[in-house]
Order: C-alpha cells, then structure tokens, then sequence
C-alpha cells in the first residue's frame, strides 16, 4: 500500500486567453490543486487511485473592451480522476479496467487532435474494460471497450457519447519485439444538430524495445460513415511513428529523457461537422542536473486539413479551411527539499490559417509550487 496527499499551487498569465485573432485580452489564472495517490498491490493484482481537485479563479490582466464579460465570473472548481485496476486470474489471462473522469474548461482533453479553443466548463468520462489472453509464449490476443461521454454545462454546446471497441491480435517476434494487428470500430453520436457516426480503422504496429530506447511504427486506414443525408464520408491513410528514450531505463524519474512522434489521423470530436486530418509533429525532451536542477522543452507542429469547413480568407475568397499550428515552451524547475519542487514555465502558441478568423497567438508564463509525500512501501 502507497498513499501519496499532494497540493500544487500555481500563477498563469497569458497574453490572449481567449485566443482571438484581433482583440487580444489578458488574463490572471490562480491555481489550488489538493490532490491524493493511493496504490495497492499483490502479486497478481493491482488497484490505483489518483483524484486532484483544482479551485481555479481568473482575474482580468487588461481593461474590458465593449460586451467583455469579467473573467472571473469562470471560476470553477475543477476534478480530475483516474482509478486503475489489474489482476491476472491466471498465467495466461489478464484483466484490466481504467475509468478517468475530468471536470474542466481546457479544450485539449477533448481530443488528441483537438483544435477547439472554447473556454467552455464541461465533463469527459471514460470507462475502459480490457481482457488479454496469452495463447502462447509468442501469441496473445487483446480486446478492450470505451466508453467517451463529455457533457457541457453551456446548454447551446453540444453533448456527445462514443462507444469504441479495440482488437489486437500481438505476435511476438522475441523479447523485444512485436507485431501488433489492430481494428478498432467506434460510433459517437451527438445530442443536436451534429450528425452521428461510425468508423472503422485497421493498423500494424511495429514495436521494438531497446536499452534505453522504446520505438513504435504503424500505419493503416480509417473509413468513416455519416448517419445525415448530404454529408459526405470520409476516409485517410493514419500512421504513427514515435521514439522514447530515457537513462536510466527504469527509473521512474530518469535523469535524462527524450520523446519525438509523428502521426496523422481525423479528429474524432468535431461538433459543426468540423473533422480535419495532418500531419503532427512533437518533440520533447528533458534533463536533471546536480540532482535538483530540471530542464524541460517541448516544441509541437499540426497541420489541421480540414474536410467541409470554408471561410474568407484576407482578400474575402471562400476557401477551404486550413490551419498550421506551432508550440514552444520550457520549464525550469528546483527540488528545495526531497517532496518540494518550484518551477517557472514559459511557452508561446501560435495558429495560422487560412480563414482570417480563426488566427491567433498566445504568450503564457506560469509558476508552480508542488509537493507530494508518500506513505506506506513502494513496490519492488
């Protein structure tokens, strides 16, 4: 048994909250993050608990403009949940459930892909159940459910639930390599005027482990089928190639690290419709000096291809969406004492399209104080 109380308290300023393209206003964010971590383990079976709670209040940086609304009438309290479980019942059989629960207005949780910017308060939700059965030393099949709900509090957005089923059939080719034979098959339907839909997607995933290095290669083909009359399905080529490394290998806080990945897919929440594909790219990478000293940069590029969208552009020609996004930070932080880090965070965003109204830029600073003690004995 672990128990591990946390609290995090945290400053943002960013230089265009509401990401607009014209009137850029800045806004104060403030941060209280009370959290707890308990884990419990046996030979055969584990169950993990992780809550964080996140008062969180803005004040504006800059005078209203005509028909602004106070930022601080947002505050909230958000939560942010994730229970995990695992046991093997046998030598060969494995049984696994997550569920993650997320009451918040950052619009990056709605998608991997998201390219919303919405300060909406909303919920997402997601319960996954997995079975994997080990037929042989070098075969193994997998089958997981999930479940997606994201509810908003804002009546006029729209409420979506997805009902995804994932199949693996994994090959081993030794001890440090795979191959991996996945079908997924999802539907998510909307509340309102957003059609349902149903996709198919097929993938072979290489994956090889090395010593300090992990790589993972795959490519396929997603098809996807609208239930409303006039809209058109779609279809891509998706693929993935991403590379982590670390030293040491094991080591849950690794004095160095590096993460790079390139892929491509549709976006799976498009409420309005909006669905877009592109290539990203994200690169990251870390370092620990002195034992107390941590250096973290991360940069990031999307292009956002969109299907159906149009807009003016800047001579008012009605063109097809397109959006390039690029993303830059760092973070520099100090372990005063053993559960105590401070850190400044720094990093700018900035989304180019097409379409004059949907261009921004961002300039954020932030500055954080964590702690985490832990209780009880870590598993060896």
């Amino acid at each position: 048994m672990l128990i591990t109380p946390k609290l995090g308290l945290g400053y943002r300023y960013d230089s265009n909250y509401y990401t607009s393209p014209a009137n850029s206003a800045g806004v104060h964010t403030y941060l209280v993050e009370p959290g707890i971590g308990v884990q419990f383990s046996t030979a055969k079976s584990m169950i993990s608990f992780d809550y964080t709670a996140s008062p969180t209040f803005y004040d504006d940086a800059d005078d209203l403009q005509p028909g602004q609304i106070k930022a601080s009438k947002a505050d909230y309290v958000g939560h942010d949940l994730a229970l995990n479980a695992m046991t093997q019942p046998s030598e060969r059989l494995e049984l696994a459930l997550s569920e993650t629960y997320s009451l918040t207005r950052d619009p990056d949780k709605l998608d991997q892909y998201s390219n919303e910017t919405g300060k909406d308060k909303y919920y997402i939700n997601t319960l996954s159940p997995r079975a994997l059965y080990r037929f042989t030393d070098r075969f193994s099949g997998q089958a997981t459910y999930r479940n997606t709900i994201t509810d908003y509090d804002d009546d006029a957005s729209e409420d979506n639930q997805e009902n995804r089923g994932i199949f693996d059939v994994i090959y081993n080719l030794n001890s440090k390599s795979s191959l991996d034979l996945e079908y997924q098959l999802w539907a998510r339907d909307y509340d309102m005027l957003t059609s349902d839909y149903t996709s198919h997607q097929g993938k072979l995933i290489y994956r090889q482990q090395f010593h300090y290095f992990q790589l993972e290669a795959g490519a396929g083909y997603q098809s996807r089928e609208f239930d409303a009359v006039g809209i058109k399905d779609i279809e891509t080529f998706t693929y993935r190639v991403a590379l982590e490394g670390q030293n040491p290998p094991d080591d849950g806080d690794p004095r160095s690290y590096v993460r790079a990945a390139f892929s491509s897919n549709f976006n799976d929440a498009g409420s309005g419709n909006e669905y877009y594909k592109g290539p990203e790219l994200s690169l990251a990478g870390g370092h620990r000096f002195l034992e107390k000293i941590y250096l973290d940069v991360w940069t990031s590029y999307r292009k956002s291809d969109y299907e159906t969208t149009y807009g003016l552009n800047s001579s008012s020609v009605l063109v097809l969406r397109e959006d390039d996004t690029y993303e830059m930070g760092a973070r520099l932080g100090y372990k005063i004492i053993e559960p105590v880090i401070i850190s400044i965070e720094g990093g700018y965003k900035n989304r180019d399209s097409n379409v004059a109204a949907y261009s921004y830029d961002n300039t954020y600073v932030m500055g954080r104080i964590d702690t985490a003690l832990e209780f009880g004995r870590r598993a060896n």
